[in-house]
């Protein structure tokens, strides 16, 4: 993902040492062992000027255009998770690129120079579908949960949202399949729905459905 690197302190995990850390942007830098992203103060190699790359972030139904900074040999994959450092709003997004446009045509995977535009999905946060089944009510409804993009949902477990209590049946995934045993584990960013049965209110204060 990275093609310049640079031994620094890390003030995550190695505050005292330097060790390698992944260049995103000038005086940006991911670290190898800990994943953080801090600021570093660090001449950067040279001849590694960077180039502004157009990316189009989905925030579920809303999208905004952003410019974000990469080094022009950085390969850039359909599927990769990519730091967004937008220069127009000052904003940071963690994104999964879902498209390529390279020279006119859509590709799989190219290097940042010959990028005109990147598609991508916010994940730090998303938003995860829920339909819910009532036995009792023999209805149907359908929720919209808003967790951390790492967040997982489990086969078989009990979730909670607003004192509603629902078992999760089956989860289908955004590759077209369904995970349908129990303890089967997904992460939010990767689903595309959860089928779940409503287990009614919970009062809070007692622990037990009503």
């Amino acid at each position: 993902m990275f093609n310049e690197s640079i031994e620094v302190t890390c003030p995550a995990c190695s505050p005292e040492s330097k060790i390698l850390h992944y260049i995103i942007k000038q005086n940006t830098v991911k670290c190898s062992e800990c994943g953080s992203v801090h600021i570093a103060s660090f001449r950067p190699p040279a001849k590694t000027k960077p180039i502004l790359l157009r990316a189009v972030v989905s925030f579920g139904a809303l999208s905004k255009v952003c410019k974000t900074e990469m080094f022009p040999k950085e390969n850039i994959d359909i599927g990769q998770e990519l730091i967004i450092d937008d220069e127009l709003s000052e904003e940071v997004y963690l994104i999964e690129i879902t498209s390529i446009e390279s020279k006119g045509k859509r590709v799989n995977s190219a290097i940042a120079k010959d990028i005109d535009t990147i598609w991508g999905r916010v994940i730090d946060e998303v938003e995860v579908k829920v339909t819910i089944h009532s036995f009792t009510s023999r209805q149907t409804k359908s929720i919209n949960l808003k967790v951390h993009g790492d967040y997982d949902f489990v086969v078989g477990n009990i979730e909670t949202f607003k004192g509603n209590s629902f078992k999760i049946k089956k989860i289908k995934v955004r590759n077209g399949g369904f995970k349908e045993k129990i303890g089967n584990r997904v992460k939010a960013k990767n689903i595309k729905r959860i089928y779940a049965v409503s287990l009614g209110k919970v009062q809070k204060y007692r622990g037990v459905k009503v």
